[in-house]
């Protein structure tokens, strides 16, 4: 049985989806695309003054990632994965308590409307010392986050904006097993770093099976990813946000 299409390191969600794959001679080139139902905790702010993501009125959101992955059978070149998750949000809510964002300050018994968006394209190279009925990849992610924050009070028209817009190295592990026998597969995937007072945490873990075709094998995944950022300050942006709940994934593969 052929080993069953590489997912990206993390995606979740409730929503079946479609994916495509294409192949050349000698080499594999999966696609697989997942929706993530996820749930926001957390909280931003600077020093004392910060909120809760639960008080700024984030709640559970669908998102989606598509994944890319080429692998060749080249030892001394490590293979590739692109992948993009789409992670835009927006709440509406009241203060609790005094907000502060990068030096900016918002009063308690403010209304305010908050737009975030950590949408991450990774690009990872890695290499398989091991894939066969049990698979392990191990390499780096550059990750380039090319978002924004917006927090805008609806009581003094006050609004703060941060771009969001930096490159993280990471370090990536990746393994799979096989259920001999039964198309079924266990996998786990991380990404993660952490510095200073900053850290990023992105793993998921998943249920799979893949089933053989004539033309091409067809894999389906129900995971979990979490998603765990502490930032002391990139831009003026600091907070502790995490974001996790279940996806389901498709992914084909020649």
């Amino acid at each position: 049985m052929k080993t069953a299409a590489l997912r990206y390191t993390a995606s979740t969600a409730l929503t079946l989806f479609s994916a495509t794959s294409l192949s050349a001679p000698l080499f594999d080139i999966d696609i697989v695309t997942s929706h993530w139902q996820a749930e926001y905790s957390g909280k931003i702010g600077q020093n004392n003054d910060t909120a809760t993501l639960d008080q700024l009125g984030f709640d559970d959101e669908d998102h989606s990632t598509i994944s890319a992955t080429l692998k060749h059978p080249i030892p001394a070149l490590p293979n590739i994965q692109l992948q993009h998750t789409d992670l835009k949000t927006d709440a509406n809510g009241t203060l609790a308590a005094t907000l502060v964002i990068d030096g900016t300050t918002y009063n308690a018994s403010e209304n305010v409307v908050s737009d975030l968006d950590l949408s991450h394209t990774d690009i990872t190279l890695f290499y398989s010392p091991f894939n066969n009925w049990v698979q392990l990849n191990l390499g780096l992610t550059a990750r380039h986050f090319n978002g924004e924050a917006v927090i805008t009070s609806t009581t003094t028209n006050t609004t703060e904006s941060l771009d969001l817009d930096e490159w993280l190295p990471l370090i990536y592990a990746g393994a799979q097993l096989e259920l001999p026998l039964t198309g079924w597969y266990l996998g786990a995937d991380i990404n993660g770093l952490s510095y200073d007072d900053s850290s990023l945490v992105d793993y998921s873990t998943a249920l799979g099976y893949s089933s053989d075709g004539l033309v091409a094998d067809v894999a389906i995944e129900l995971g979990y990813r979490a998603f765990a950022l502490k930032t002391d300050n990139i831009n003026g942006f600091e907070g502790n946000v995490d974001i996790d709940g279940v996806f389901l994934s498709l992914g084909v593969k020649l």
